[in-house]
Protein backbone atom coordinates (compact mmCIF):
# COMPACT_ATOMS: atom_id res chain seq x y z
CA UNK A 1 0.00 0.00 0.00
CA UNK A 2 1.59 3.41 -0.64
CA UNK A 3 1.12 6.41 1.57
CA UNK A 4 0.92 9.22 -0.25
CA UNK A 5 1.52 12.75 1.94
CA UNK A 6 -1.29 15.17 2.69
CA UNK A 7 -1.80 17.66 0.06
CA UNK A 8 -0.75 21.49 0.49
CA UNK A 9 -3.38 23.82 -0.14
CA UNK A 10 -0.54 25.69 -2.19
CA UNK A 11 0.98 29.33 -1.43
CA UNK A 12 -0.18 31.62 1.28
CA UNK A 13 -3.18 33.05 0.86
CA UNK A 14 -4.19 31.43 -2.49
CA UNK A 15 -7.35 29.40 -2.84
CA UNK A 16 -7.75 25.59 -2.12
CA UNK A 17 -7.09 24.50 -5.51
CA UNK A 18 -8.65 21.21 -5.18
CA UNK A 19 -7.93 20.21 -8.48
CA UNK A 20 -4.98 17.15 -8.32
CA UNK A 21 -5.85 13.29 -9.03
CA UNK A 22 -3.87 11.38 -6.29
CA UNK A 23 -5.10 8.00 -7.94
CA UNK A 24 -4.69 5.76 -11.44
CA UNK A 25 -7.60 7.06 -13.87
CA UNK A 26 -8.08 2.84 -14.57
CA UNK A 27 -9.13 2.49 -11.41
CA UNK A 28 -12.66 3.16 -10.90
CA UNK A 29 -12.93 3.69 -7.39
CA UNK A 30 -16.75 3.74 -5.48
CA UNK A 31 -16.02 5.28 -1.99
CA UNK A 32 -13.26 6.88 0.60
CA UNK A 33 -12.39 4.91 3.51
CA UNK A 34 -11.43 7.87 6.22
CA UNK A 35 -9.81 6.41 9.69
CA UNK A 36 -9.80 8.34 12.85
CA UNK A 37 -6.65 7.93 15.50
CA UNK A 38 -7.03 9.39 18.67
CA UNK A 39 -11.06 8.88 18.98
CA UNK A 40 -10.48 4.63 18.99
CA UNK A 41 -8.88 4.85 22.76
CA UNK A 42 -11.96 6.92 23.73
CA UNK A 43 -14.65 5.28 26.21
CA UNK A 44 -17.84 4.15 24.35
CA UNK A 45 -20.10 7.91 25.05
CA UNK A 46 -16.69 10.26 24.50
CA UNK A 47 -16.10 8.21 21.11
CA UNK A 48 -19.60 8.54 19.92
CA UNK A 49 -19.85 12.00 20.83
CA UNK A 50 -16.70 12.43 18.50
CA UNK A 51 -17.38 10.59 15.72
CA UNK A 52 -20.60 12.57 15.77
CA UNK A 53 -18.38 16.31 15.90
CA UNK A 54 -16.43 14.57 13.15
CA UNK A 55 -18.70 13.33 10.79
CA UNK A 56 -20.40 16.97 10.80
CA UNK A 57 -17.28 18.30 10.00
CA UNK A 58 -16.33 16.19 6.70
CA UNK A 59 -20.48 17.25 5.76
CA UNK A 60 -19.88 20.72 6.42
CA UNK A 61 -16.44 20.72 4.93
CA UNK A 62 -17.70 19.02 1.70
CA UNK A 63 -21.01 21.56 1.62
CA UNK A 64 -18.09 24.61 1.85
CA UNK A 65 -17.07 23.25 -1.23
CA UNK A 66 -20.17 22.45 -2.62
CA UNK A 67 -19.62 19.08 -3.34
CA UNK A 68 -21.88 15.96 -2.42
CA UNK A 69 -21.02 13.15 -0.25
CA UNK A 70 -23.03 10.77 2.03
CA UNK A 71 -20.92 9.95 5.09
CA UNK A 72 -21.59 6.54 6.99
CA UNK A 73 -19.78 5.00 10.09
CA UNK A 74 -18.96 1.54 10.55
CA UNK A 75 -16.45 0.17 13.08
CA UNK A 76 -13.92 2.50 13.57
CA UNK A 77 -14.14 4.21 10.18
CA UNK A 78 -16.23 6.66 7.95
CA UNK A 79 -17.16 5.35 4.55
CA UNK A 80 -17.25 8.68 1.97
CA UNK A 81 -19.33 8.44 -1.24
CA UNK A 82 -18.85 11.68 -3.65
CA UNK A 83 -19.96 11.99 -7.33
CA UNK A 84 -16.18 13.62 -7.48
CA UNK A 85 -13.57 11.33 -5.72
CA UNK A 86 -10.21 12.86 -6.72
CA UNK A 87 -11.52 16.18 -4.97
CA UNK A 88 -13.15 14.45 -1.98
CA UNK A 89 -9.89 12.93 -1.05
CA UNK A 90 -8.79 16.16 -1.10
CA UNK A 91 -11.16 17.62 1.06
CA UNK A 92 -10.90 14.44 4.03
CA UNK A 93 -7.31 14.99 3.73
CA UNK A 94 -7.34 18.24 5.58
CA UNK A 95 -10.08 17.13 8.19
CA UNK A 96 -8.48 17.60 11.35
CA UNK A 97 -9.61 14.14 13.92
CA UNK A 98 -9.20 11.76 10.40
CA UNK A 99 -5.35 10.72 10.50
CA UNK A 100 -5.41 8.91 6.56
CA UNK A 101 -8.05 7.96 3.59
CA UNK A 102 -7.78 5.68 1.20
CA UNK A 103 -9.94 5.58 -2.22
CA UNK A 104 -11.60 1.75 -2.33
CA UNK A 105 -13.87 -0.39 -4.54
CA UNK A 106 -16.94 -2.39 -2.76
CA UNK A 107 -16.98 -6.23 -4.05
CA UNK A 108 -18.96 -9.37 -2.29
CA UNK A 109 -17.21 -10.56 1.13
CA UNK A 110 -18.69 -13.53 -0.10
CA UNK A 111 -14.91 -15.93 -1.13
CA UNK A 112 -15.97 -17.24 -4.02
CA UNK A 113 -16.63 -13.46 -5.51
CA UNK A 114 -14.11 -11.91 -3.68
CA UNK A 115 -10.82 -13.83 -5.01
CA UNK A 116 -11.70 -12.82 -8.36
CA UNK A 117 -12.57 -9.61 -7.61
CA UNK A 118 -8.87 -9.17 -6.11
CA UNK A 119 -7.51 -10.60 -9.29
CA UNK A 120 -8.85 -8.04 -11.07
CA UNK A 121 -8.11 -5.39 -9.23
CA UNK A 122 -4.45 -5.85 -9.42
CA UNK A 123 -4.97 -6.46 -13.42
CA UNK A 124 -6.46 -2.96 -13.63
CA UNK A 125 -3.58 -1.41 -11.18
CA UNK A 126 -0.92 -3.11 -12.98
CA UNK A 127 -1.95 -1.80 -16.38
CA UNK A 128 -1.31 1.43 -14.56
CA UNK A 129 2.11 0.31 -12.56
CA UNK A 130 3.79 -1.76 -15.33
CA UNK A 131 7.19 -2.05 -13.10
CA UNK A 132 5.38 -3.97 -10.06
CA UNK A 133 7.53 -7.32 -9.87
CA UNK A 134 6.79 -7.78 -6.05
CA UNK A 135 3.49 -7.50 -3.50
CA UNK A 136 1.51 -8.24 -0.47
CA UNK A 137 -2.12 -8.67 -0.04
CA UNK A 138 -2.39 -6.77 3.81
CA UNK A 139 -5.90 -8.21 4.70
CA UNK A 140 -8.22 -7.17 7.89
CA UNK A 141 -11.51 -8.70 9.01
CA UNK A 142 -14.61 -7.48 10.80
CA UNK A 143 -17.54 -9.27 11.54
CA UNK A 144 -18.32 -13.11 11.50
CA UNK A 145 -17.30 -15.15 8.54
CA UNK A 146 -16.19 -18.53 7.73
CA UNK A 147 -12.55 -17.68 6.67
CA UNK A 148 -9.99 -15.29 8.64
CA UNK A 149 -7.92 -12.83 7.44
CA UNK A 150 -4.40 -15.02 7.18
CA UNK A 151 -7.12 -16.85 4.27
CA UNK A 152 -8.04 -13.58 2.30
CA UNK A 153 -3.91 -12.88 2.50
CA UNK A 154 -2.74 -16.76 1.01
CA UNK A 155 -6.07 -17.30 -1.23
CA UNK A 156 -6.14 -13.65 -2.46
CA UNK A 157 -2.68 -13.78 -3.15
CA UNK A 158 -3.08 -17.04 -5.53
CA UNK A 159 -5.66 -14.81 -6.84
CA UNK A 160 -3.23 -12.23 -8.07
CA UNK A 161 -0.42 -14.57 -9.11
CA UNK A 162 -2.90 -16.28 -11.14
CA UNK A 163 -3.68 -13.50 -13.08
CA UNK A 164 -2.87 -12.85 -16.84
CA UNK A 165 -0.06 -10.34 -15.28
CA UNK A 166 1.17 -12.01 -12.10
CA UNK A 167 3.05 -14.57 -13.29
CA UNK A 168 5.87 -12.53 -13.07
CA UNK A 169 5.21 -12.09 -9.46
CA UNK A 170 6.80 -12.78 -6.40
CA UNK A 171 5.74 -12.40 -2.88
CA UNK A 172 7.55 -9.96 -0.95
CA UNK A 173 5.87 -8.78 2.65
CA UNK A 174 8.80 -6.59 3.46
CA UNK A 175 8.98 -4.12 0.74
CA UNK A 176 6.88 -5.07 -1.80
CA UNK A 177 6.35 -2.64 -5.10
CA UNK A 178 2.61 -2.91 -4.27
CA UNK A 179 0.69 -3.54 -0.94
CA UNK A 180 -2.61 -4.27 -1.98
CA UNK A 181 -5.22 -4.04 0.91
CA UNK A 182 -8.18 -6.02 1.48
CA UNK A 183 -10.78 -4.72 4.16
CA UNK A 184 -13.66 -7.29 4.44
CA UNK A 185 -16.39 -5.50 6.74
CA UNK A 186 -19.83 -7.75 7.02
CA UNK A 187 -21.31 -8.53 3.91
CA UNK A 188 -18.67 -6.20 2.08
CA UNK A 189 -15.45 -6.55 1.12
CA UNK A 190 -12.88 -2.78 0.33
CA UNK A 191 -10.03 -3.12 -2.08
CA UNK A 192 -7.30 -0.57 -2.43
CA UNK A 193 -3.45 0.23 -2.72
CA UNK A 194 -2.81 3.70 -1.70
CA UNK A 195 -3.47 6.14 1.59
CA UNK A 196 -3.43 9.67 1.67
CA UNK A 197 -2.10 11.18 5.32
CA UNK A 198 -4.84 13.28 7.08
CA UNK A 199 -3.66 15.92 9.91
CA UNK A 200 -4.92 13.19 12.97
CA UNK A 201 -5.67 15.55 15.95
CA UNK A 202 -9.07 15.92 17.61
CA UNK A 203 -12.06 16.32 15.40
CA UNK A 204 -12.38 20.68 15.33
CA UNK A 205 -15.13 22.05 17.93
CA UNK A 206 -14.61 18.89 19.98
CA UNK A 207 -13.00 21.42 22.99
CA UNK A 208 -13.47 24.25 23.64
CA UNK A 209 -13.22 27.59 22.63
CA UNK A 210 -10.54 29.57 22.73
CA UNK A 211 -9.16 33.45 21.41
CA UNK A 212 -5.82 33.48 19.31
CA UNK A 213 -3.61 37.08 19.25
CA UNK A 214 -3.10 36.54 15.21
CA UNK A 215 -0.31 38.49 14.54
CA UNK A 216 2.77 36.96 12.92
CA UNK A 217 3.28 33.41 11.53
CA UNK A 218 3.95 32.10 14.85
CA UNK A 219 0.48 32.50 15.81
CA UNK A 220 -0.28 31.35 13.15
CA UNK A 221 1.10 28.20 13.79
CA UNK A 222 -0.42 28.64 17.33
CA UNK A 223 -4.06 29.32 15.99
CA UNK A 224 -3.37 25.57 13.39
CA UNK A 225 -2.31 23.47 16.47
CA UNK A 226 -5.36 24.62 18.60
CA UNK A 227 -8.08 23.48 15.64
CA UNK A 228 -5.63 20.10 15.56
CA UNK A 229 -6.37 19.38 19.49
CA UNK A 230 -10.12 20.32 18.58
CA UNK A 231 -10.44 23.63 19.54
CA UNK A 232 -12.66 26.27 18.08
CA UNK A 233 -11.04 29.31 17.48
CA UNK A 234 -11.71 32.81 17.38
CA UNK A 235 -8.80 34.60 15.69
CA UNK A 236 -8.28 38.26 16.28
CA UNK A 237 -6.04 41.16 14.73
CA UNK A 238 -4.92 44.55 16.27
CA UNK A 239 -5.26 46.93 13.57
CA UNK A 240 -2.47 49.73 13.56
CA UNK A 241 1.43 50.08 13.25
CA UNK A 242 1.80 46.43 14.43
CA UNK A 243 0.86 44.20 11.47
CA UNK A 244 -1.77 44.56 8.20
CA UNK A 245 -4.94 44.01 7.86
CA UNK A 246 -4.02 42.12 4.77
CA UNK A 247 -1.55 39.82 6.00
CA UNK A 248 -4.08 38.87 8.58
CA UNK A 249 -6.22 38.15 5.84
CA UNK A 250 -4.15 36.47 4.18
CA UNK A 251 -3.20 34.23 7.57
CA UNK A 252 -7.16 33.98 8.14
CA UNK A 253 -7.42 32.40 4.41
CA UNK A 254 -5.05 29.68 5.36
CA UNK A 255 -7.15 28.49 8.42
CA UNK A 256 -10.06 28.47 6.16
CA UNK A 257 -8.50 26.33 3.85
CA UNK A 258 -8.34 23.50 7.15
CA UNK A 259 -11.92 24.37 7.14
CA UNK A 260 -11.88 26.57 10.15
CA UNK A 261 -15.32 28.13 10.66
CA UNK A 262 -15.93 31.49 12.31
CA UNK A 263 -14.79 35.18 11.59
CA UNK A 264 -11.65 37.01 11.94
CA UNK A 265 -11.82 39.79 14.67
CA UNK A 266 -10.13 43.26 14.13
CA UNK A 267 -9.51 45.18 17.51
CA UNK A 268 -8.22 48.86 17.07
CA UNK A 269 -4.58 48.82 18.30
CA UNK A 270 -3.54 52.48 17.73
CA UNK A 271 -1.75 53.82 20.73
CA UNK A 272 1.37 51.69 20.66
CA UNK A 273 3.16 54.89 18.74
CA UNK A 274 2.48 56.74 22.45
CA UNK A 275 4.66 54.30 24.18
CA UNK A 276 8.15 54.94 25.10
CA UNK A 277 10.80 53.15 23.02
CA UNK A 278 12.73 51.25 25.20
CA UNK A 279 9.02 49.81 26.73
CA UNK A 280 7.20 49.57 23.28
CA UNK A 281 7.45 45.80 23.31
CA UNK A 282 6.33 44.97 26.18
CA UNK A 283 3.44 47.65 26.76
CA UNK A 284 2.35 46.42 23.55
CA UNK A 285 1.85 42.71 24.11
CA UNK A 286 0.24 43.54 27.12
CA UNK A 287 -1.95 45.62 26.09
CA UNK A 288 -3.36 42.83 22.99
CA UNK A 289 -3.12 40.37 26.23
CA UNK A 290 -5.90 43.17 27.67
CA UNK A 291 -7.71 43.36 24.63
CA UNK A 292 -7.69 40.08 24.02
CA UNK A 293 -9.21 39.04 27.46
CA UNK A 294 -12.31 41.32 27.06
CA UNK A 295 -13.33 39.76 23.76
CA UNK A 296 -12.37 36.48 25.24
CA UNK A 297 -15.05 36.72 27.63
CA UNK A 298 -17.72 38.75 25.46
CA UNK A 299 -17.05 35.71 23.39
CA UNK A 300 -17.35 32.78 25.83
CA UNK A 301 -13.53 31.88 25.08
CA UNK A 302 -12.51 29.48 27.67
CA UNK A 303 -8.66 30.74 27.08
CA UNK A 304 -6.12 32.89 25.68
CA UNK A 305 -3.97 31.56 22.86
CA UNK A 306 -0.26 33.00 21.71
CA UNK A 307 2.55 32.39 19.08
CA UNK A 308 5.44 33.49 21.86
CA UNK A 309 8.56 30.99 21.73
CA UNK A 310 11.82 31.48 23.60
CA UNK A 311 13.05 32.97 20.86
CA UNK A 312 11.66 36.16 20.90
CA UNK A 313 10.23 36.33 24.72
CA UNK A 314 11.97 35.38 28.13
CA UNK A 315 10.07 33.79 31.27
CA UNK A 316 10.19 37.40 33.04
CA UNK A 317 7.82 38.69 30.27
CA UNK A 318 5.65 35.79 30.01
CA UNK A 319 5.05 35.86 33.91
CA UNK A 320 4.24 40.04 33.01
CA UNK A 321 1.77 38.90 30.30
CA UNK A 322 0.12 35.85 32.34
CA UNK A 323 -1.16 38.52 35.78
CA UNK A 324 -3.28 40.48 33.29
CA UNK A 325 -6.05 37.64 33.07
CA UNK A 326 -7.97 35.58 34.80
CA UNK A 327 -8.38 32.95 31.82
CA UNK A 328 -5.38 30.76 30.84
CA UNK A 329 -2.69 31.52 28.50
CA UNK A 330 -1.90 28.65 26.20
CA UNK A 331 1.77 28.72 24.12
CA UNK A 332 1.68 25.73 22.00
CA UNK A 333 4.90 26.68 19.86
CA UNK A 334 6.48 27.80 23.36
CA UNK A 335 9.63 25.32 23.81
CA UNK A 336 9.66 25.15 19.51
CA UNK A 337 12.93 25.71 17.47
CA UNK A 338 12.46 27.90 14.00
CA UNK A 339 12.92 24.72 12.01
CA UNK A 340 10.14 23.07 13.82
CA UNK A 341 8.00 26.21 13.28
CA UNK A 342 8.95 25.62 9.86
CA UNK A 343 8.07 21.90 9.52
CA UNK A 344 4.52 22.89 10.91
CA UNK A 345 4.26 25.74 8.06
CA UNK A 346 5.51 23.25 5.83
CA UNK A 347 2.65 20.57 6.87
CA UNK A 348 -0.02 23.48 6.56
CA UNK A 349 1.38 23.98 2.91
CA UNK A 350 3.30 27.07 3.67
CA UNK A 351 6.95 26.94 2.32
CA UNK A 352 9.45 28.93 3.86
CA UNK A 353 10.15 30.48 0.19
CA UNK A 354 6.67 31.56 0.27
CA UNK A 355 5.94 32.81 3.81
CA UNK A 356 8.92 35.27 3.48
CA UNK A 357 6.67 38.26 2.60
CA UNK A 358 3.84 37.22 5.46
CA UNK A 359 7.00 37.23 7.80
CA UNK A 360 7.47 41.43 7.94
CA UNK A 361 8.89 42.89 11.22
CA UNK A 362 7.04 44.77 13.40
CA UNK A 363 8.12 48.24 12.73
CA UNK A 364 7.85 49.18 16.10
CA UNK A 365 10.33 46.33 17.95
CA UNK A 366 12.31 47.94 20.50
CA UNK A 367 13.34 45.47 23.55
CA UNK A 368 13.83 46.85 26.18
CA UNK A 369 14.05 45.80 30.29
CA UNK A 370 11.22 47.81 32.90
CA UNK A 371 11.07 47.42 36.24
CA UNK A 372 7.43 46.65 37.74
CA UNK A 373 7.23 50.73 39.39
CA UNK A 374 8.03 51.81 35.68
CA UNK A 375 5.84 49.46 34.19
CA UNK A 376 2.94 50.33 36.43
CA UNK A 377 3.47 54.28 36.16
CA UNK A 378 3.72 54.13 32.41
CA UNK A 379 0.18 52.13 31.99
CA UNK A 380 -1.56 54.75 34.66
CA UNK A 381 -0.19 57.63 32.96
CA UNK A 382 -1.15 56.10 29.37
CA UNK A 383 -4.53 54.84 30.42
CA UNK A 384 -4.12 51.45 29.17
CA UNK A 385 -7.08 49.87 30.79
CA UNK A 386 -9.69 52.35 29.41
CA UNK A 387 -8.12 52.26 26.18
CA UNK A 388 -8.33 48.81 25.95
CA UNK A 389 -11.93 48.72 26.94
CA UNK A 390 -12.65 51.55 24.79
CA UNK A 391 -11.37 49.44 21.66
CA UNK A 392 -13.25 46.30 22.70
CA UNK A 393 -16.37 48.65 22.73
CA UNK A 394 -15.11 50.28 19.39
CA UNK A 395 -15.07 46.69 17.61
CA UNK A 396 -18.51 45.43 19.50
CA UNK A 397 -20.15 48.64 17.86
CA UNK A 398 -18.86 47.58 14.51
CA UNK A 399 -20.17 44.48 14.77
CA UNK A 400 -23.31 45.36 15.84
CA UNK A 401 -23.60 47.54 12.67
CA UNK A 402 -22.42 44.57 10.28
Amino acid sequence: MRVMPMLPSGRLGAEKGLTRTPHPRGVQYEVVLARYGELGIKSPPVRRRFERVLQENIEKAFESEKLDCIVSRVRGRFLVHSSDLPRALLVLGRIFGLTSVSPAVVRSSKMGELLPAIGAYYETVAAERPAIRSFAIRARRSGSHPFSSQDVAREGGGAVLSAPHGAHLKVDLDKPDLELSVEVRDDKAYLFHETQRAPGGLPMGSQGRVAVLLKDLHSLVAAWLMLKRGCTIVPIHFEGLTGSRERAESYEKVLRSWYFRGRLVHIPHHETSEFPRDATCVLCMRQMVRKAALLAKAKKCKALVTGEAFSSTTVENLTSFGGLTTLPILRPILGTTPEMVSDFLAAMGIEASQAVPFFEPCPLRTRGRLGEDRLRQLEQELAVEARAHAAVRERERAEAVV
